[in-house]
């Protein structure tokens, strides 16, 4: 069966208010050292960001049976690309949008498909 491809431009853009919102993890604790310092962190304690932002799915797409849910801005949090891959590999979690119960209750996501450590 083909896969339909599914354009997220519309999604990005309006997550990451065009590439000019703020990462949502910007300043978060390093993973690696909890905030003691060390070199991933340049001593600060702190992760710092990309220049690149990246928006995140915080319910992931493939837990999302609808194009339109996959496509849900209410679903999306803005992160730069270095803290994205950080939740992705679960290093840290990723907040909640401020919308997401909204989102669920919408779609007819059942809590359990959300990742459990960012509750």
């Amino acid at each position: 069966m083909k896969q339909e491809r599914i354009d997220y431009r519309a999604f990005w853009r309006h997550v990451t208010n065009d590439g000019k919102a703020r990462c949502a993890l910007a300043d978060a604790p390093c993973h690696r050292c909890g905030g003691g310092g060390c070199r991933r962190c340049h001593g600060t304690g702190k992760v710092p960001c990309s220049p690149i932002i990246d928006a995140h799915h915080f319910v992931p797409k493939r837990r999302l049976a609808t194009i339109q849910a996959k496509q849900d801005v209410r679903n999306g949090v803005c992160l730069c690309r270095d803290h994205h891959d950080l939740v992705e590999q679960g290093y840290l979690c990723s907040p909640q949008p401020p919308l997401l119960q909204f989102f669920l209750s919408e779609h007819g996501v059942n809590p359990d498909r959300v990742p459990s450590a960012a509750l």
